[in-house]
């Protein structure tokens, strides 16, 4: 006995039940195909008296034939059925005629495509200036594969050579030249003579002046002490943006040492007298000797001239000389006059030589020995530092550094008591080097509040921002005179910049330049004075197209996310857009824009009662717009280099940076993801999830996750996101998305949104394929499956990957016989320290000793940070150098028992 509701050999009767668990991609709604139907029917034959004498079952009977012609019907039917069904809910339905109908429902309008922005810095010519102005277009130079892009400046640029390329440093610390193995940087002003000059390898002289009593010794390790004089070496000499470093091969931390770099050693007269003179015969034969080592006659006395040798008295006037009086004295004199003299130091009947006498000041003290003192002539004044340093990275405040300038003539009062002019400038000087009378001249009221700004570093690393506050001059070292910064003095101009994210990271000081003149661009070409047609007031709901697409939508702080760069006049008079005509007046000239299928934009009015109606004339409708959008405009960092307009003046322009942002038109797979959360959301922002679903239905972003945190200070939305294709936002880019959330938020709130965090993945398998099958083949197809399966379509933030989808993905792949993961895990960065990558581990439940696979991994969600903060969710990222298949080894063949 067969079970009921089935026909003979097992198959169900005819109609099937339907049943469609939640979540499914497809829904079932066929209650019968070909087979089932013709069974069920072949079967009811003996149930109906009529048809009891029918009792053939071969198919070339015509009753069996048309039994089976009406199965076919049925099948047909029902498979349309099933599609039909499948059309009516939006999960699942195939066509975009369909998702775009559903969409209607909940009045959705997919969302046309989103402009990329670019920041883009202008190099100027030497002396020039002037005005780039908004509209500016520059193209882009493509790459293999790509297309030309055009870009048009959002907003004017006041450019001005001077502010082309700056050094840019954070607050520069005090410090002690001598002191540190790195070196310190030598004074701006100093900076020709040392750079023509100095040589690694040449010698140098460390010096503490003072008398007996304020001894201090100094030295190091390979080096000549006498002392208070280290004798050491050039050990680098760095030219750099900031100026010249001078890094000497010894160090010292006394006070007041100073660097000098010797010229030549200077004999006194009588520095080889012997404590006794040889013996000589008188005329008698009696030996006659003198004791020459008395104090009266090897002393110099106090305040008397340094009695040299005859051959130095050529020494100019201010030449400054180090002399040593081992256990007395160190001193650095100048040279005030030198003349020529004689000296006897055997009495008075000894030999007289002949000396220059060298007056110096300050005057020395009493010289006990001369044979014990050193002179050494100095090369010029001794080093001058900056006594300044700056970090490694910069924060909100830039320092410029440079000589301060004094532009106007200082006051008569000033000139009568001649006093440096007060500085109202800072003269940018290049890296040694280079012409100082070409160095630009940079006043603070050449950074007034507002400019736009660009820190460029290596590798298309860059911050747009603007200036915050009131630009200064600021000493550099110890506070100035009365009257402020004087000219000649090394100063700096600060540069207060708008606060950058928390989670923006800092830049490399050493590396970053600042780029004056710049100005935001968006990706789009303009159309000027289009004429869209004529108005006519007797017609309905006019529509007029424009000629070009897709129309240009810019990134703004709206519920939206983005504004058309679209402005339609009719007989000359703005109208404005509306969202919908349902609802506008019948006095508004209002239009609402409508996107076909195709990517064209249609402009509609009204039809007098939802709207006015355009007045009637001839060519009287007419539009300025930018066409141009999509994922296309996001073109490399440096490859906006061509201007499509001359400007006298202008020698090159580039963006520091890639473009941003950016987002294809929606299509059917977007729609169904993102038109549900309109319906929770309606334009205001209450719950965390309404945040999420707020930006991505800008079109600006793919992925999104928020959730309430505590940070350390109270509880703010954070919000993490992921563009179009995995990418990121710069700080200017995820500032706009904050304001866009605030926008439609209670005005309490605060927002933050951050960048995912990428998580690298690592994967291993091996694959037997089908004997049948091309090994490569199988091969290619498994690597493509799972790097799809881990790519950025198929993971999301936070969302734990499991081992068992990595096997449904390759086992699908055609000629694969067999899968084995032989690793799956997370792959540690190059660099990463044993501790970080241990706690990593543990934050995610990961067992390094654990040698099975793990059968899911975790990836952590918005979260407070530990000490304070917020930490961004992560996204699974598995690179193509970490995932690799490989072809599984041949099982041995098969033995005979010994049988041959």
């Amino acid at each position: 006995m067969r079970p009921p509701g089935t026909c003979p050999g097992g198959l169900p009767e005819t109609p099937l039940p339907v049943d469609n668990p939640a979540g499914l991609p497809a829904l079932r709604a066929r209650i019968g195909d070909f087979a089932s139907f013709q069974r069920t029917m072949l079967e009811r034959i003996a149930a109906q008296p009529e048809l009891a004498g029918l009792t053939t079952r071969d198919q070339d009977d015509h009753a069996i034939t048309l039994l089976e012609q009406w199965a076919a019907l049925g099948d047909v039917l029902t498979f349309h059925q099933e599609r039909y069904v499948n059309e009516h809910f939006l999960g699942t339905a195939v066509l975009d005629e369909s998702v775009h109908r559903l969409v209607e429902l909940i009045g959705y309008r997919p969302r046309p495509g989103v402009s990329a922005t670019a920041t883009l810095a202008f190099t100027l010519a030497a002396g020039a200036a002037l005005t780039v102005p908004a509209g500016f277009p520059v193209q882009s130079v493509p790459g293999p594969g790509e297309q030309p892009q055009t870009f048009e400046t959002l907003e004017g640029c006041a450019a001005d050579w001077r502010l082309n390329a700056l050094p840019a440093y954070g607050k520069p610390v005090a410090v002690d030249p001598l002191a540190g193995a790195e070196g310190a940087l030598v004074h701006p002003a100093d900076v020709p003579r040392w750079a023509g000059v100095l040589r690694p390898g040449d010698p140098m002289l460390i010096v503490v002046e003072g008398p007996e009593s304020a001894h201090v010794k100094i030295g190091g390790s390979g080096t000549r002490e006498t002392g208070s004089v280290l004798r050491t070496t050039v050990a680098a000499l760095d030219a750099g943006p900031d100026g010249l470093r001078l890094r000497l091969a010894a160090q010292t931390a006394a006070a007041g040492a100073a660097a000098y770099r010797p010229a030549r050693s200077l004999l006194v007269n009588g520095h080889d007298v012997p404590d006794t003179a040889p013996p000589i015969m008188s005329k008698n034969g009696d030996k006659i000797t003198w004791d020459v080592g008395k104090a009266s006659e090897v002393e110099i006395a106090a305040g008397a001239p340094l009695p040299l040798e005859r051959k130095n008295e050529s020494l100019a006037v201010g030449t400054p000389l180090l002399v040593v009086d081992p256990g007395a004295f160190t001193r650095v004199v100048r040279v005030t006059k030198t003349a020529p003299g004689t000296e006897q130091l055997l009495g008075a009947t000894g030999p007289t030589s002949q000396v220059a006498e060298v007056t110096v000041d300050p005057e020395l003290p009493k010289i006990a020995d001369r044979r014990k003192v050193q002179v050494v002539q100095l090369d010029g004044e001794a080093v001058r530092w900056l006594g300044l340093d700056h970090p490694d990275r910069l924060g909100n405040e830039l320092w410029i550094p440079g000589l301060a300038v004094a532009t106007a003539p200082p006051p008569p009062a000033e000139a009568e008591a001649n006093a440096g002019a007060a500085a109202d400038s800072v003269q940018v000087l290049g890296p040694p080097g280079t012409d100082r009378a070409a160095a630009p001249v940079v006043a603070p009221a050449d950074l007034p509040r507002g400019r736009r700004l660009v820190l460029a570093a290596p590798g298309g690393r860059a911050v747009a921002t603007t200036v915050q506050g009131g630009v200064r001059l600021e000493p550099a070292g110890a506070d100035p005179a009365a009257g402020g910064v004087r000219a000649g003095d090394a100063c700096y101009l600060v540069v207060p910049l708008a606060a950058q994210p928390e989670d923006t990271d800092p830049l490399d000081a050493a590396a970053t330049t600042l780029l004056g003149n710049a100005a935001t661009a968006s990706h789009g070409v303009t159309v000027p004075h289009e004429v869209l047609g004529s108005g006519d007031a007797s017609s309905a709901f006019q529509r007029f197209a424009l000629a070009h697409g897709p129309l240009t939508r810019v990134p703004a702080a709206t519920p939206e996310g983005s504004v058309t760069a679209l402005t339609v006049r009719v007989g000359g008079l703005a109208s404005r857009e509306v969202p919908q005509l349902l609802g506008a007046g019948p006095d508004q000239v209002v239009y609402e824009l409508c996107t076909e299928a195709d990517g064209s934009t249609v402009v509609q009015y009204g039809d007098g009662t939802n709207g006015a109606r355009p007045r009637s004339g001839a060519g009287n409708v007419v539009a300025d717009y930018r066409y141009g959008a999509g994922l296309a405009g996001r073109v490399g960092a440096g490859t906006l280099t061509q201007p499509l307009h001359r400007l006298p003046g202008l020698d090159a322009v580039a963006n520091p940076a890639a473009a941003q942002g950016g987002a294809d038109r929606e299509d059917g797979s977007a729609l169904r993801e993102r038109a549900p959360g309109t319906v929770r959301v309606l334009g205001r922002a209450v719950s965390a999830a309404d945040c999420a679903d707020l930006l991505v239905a800008t079109g600006q972003v793919a992925k999104a996750r928020a959730a309430t945190v505590w940070d350390g200070r109270g509880l703010l939305i954070a919000v993490t996101v992921a563009g179009p294709a995995g990418g990121t936002f710069d700080p200017a880019g995820r500032r706009l998305l904050a304001r866009t959330v605030a926008s439609a938020s209670p005005p309490y709130r605060r927002v933050v949104v951050q960048d995912f965090t990428p998580v690298p993945l690592v994967l291993a398998v091996t694959v037997a394929p089908n004997p049948a099958a091309e090994a490569e083949t199988v091969l290619a197809g498994v690597r493509a499956a799972l790097a799809g399966r881990l790519g950025f379509d198929r993971t999301d933030l936070a969302r734990a990957l499991h081992l068992s989808d990595l096997y449904l993905a390759a086992a699908a792949v055609p000629g694969a016989a067999t899968v084995t993961v032989t690793r799956f895990g997370f792959a540690r960065p190059p660099g990463t320290p044993d501790a970080v990558w241990a706690a990593f581990l543990a934050d995610h439940g990961a067992d390094p000793a654990d040698g099975d696979l793990p059968e899911r991994l975790r990836l952590l969600d918005v979260r407070a940070g530990a000490g304070g903060g917020v930490l961004p969710a992560e996204l699974p990222v598995l690179a193509p150098d970490q995932l690799t298949v490989t072809l599984a080894a041949a099982p041995p063949a098969p033995t005979t028992g010994g049988l041959t």
